[in-house]
């Protein structure tokens, strides 16, 4: 132990979310998750972004207060040919299907933006551990630490108490992965 002491309140708010996603993931972890509707407990795209740590979805890109409408693959009128692939195949990620890694994933990822080369990474540990586990380790890792709220991957600090975060830009160099 590092000789931190912390609050019962402080323990309670850290990993009591923590432990009530598990519960709920445990029970619920089927076709509810999937990024196929807008808004209605969909915290994976098909191919591996986390929504609950977009900005837009969570009202922190700048121009929103609240959380808005996706505006990703599940935001169109036209699905993205990832999330239709997806569907054709009845899996909830790509990395659940047989044909993993396509060329099509493939592309979207190569293109050097840390949250698409972080879903390329998501998606392996989700073949690896299972999509409900990555699920409650996704909003632990996308709250902020002192208040608990959820926080955008580009927020460099919480708005709601000023803790310092650290970006997905930052995890993608620490965990070396933009190489």
């Amino acid at each position: 132990m590092s000789g931190e002491r912390i609050t019962r309140r402080e323990f309670v708010k850290s990993s009591g979310r923590t432990i009530v996603a598990a519960a709920f993931l445990a029970a619920f972890a089927g076709p509810v998750v999937a990024a196929t509707e807008p808004r209605k407990g969909k915290l994976v795209a098909a191919c591996g972004i986390y929504c609950g740590s977009c900005p837009v979805m969570i009202g922190d890109d700048g121009a929103n207060k609240k959380p808005g409408k996706c505006t990703g693959c599940a935001g169109k009128k036209n699905p993205c040919n990832i999330l239709k692939c997806a569907k054709k195949n009845n899996v909830e990620v790509c990395s659940l299907c047989k044909k993993y890694p396509c060329a099509e994933i493939k592309s979207f990822h190569a293109n050097g933006k840390p949250y698409k080369i972080m879903a390329a990474h998501n998606l392996d540990v989700i073949k690896e551990q299972g999509l409900a586990k990555w699920l409650v380790e996704q909003d632990a890792r996308w709250r902020c630490p002192k208040c608990g709220k959820p926080v955008a991957w580009d927020a460099k600090a919480c708005k709601k108490c000023g803790a310092a975060l650290k970006t997905i830009d930052e995890d993608v160099v620490a965990m070396n992965l933009g190489k």
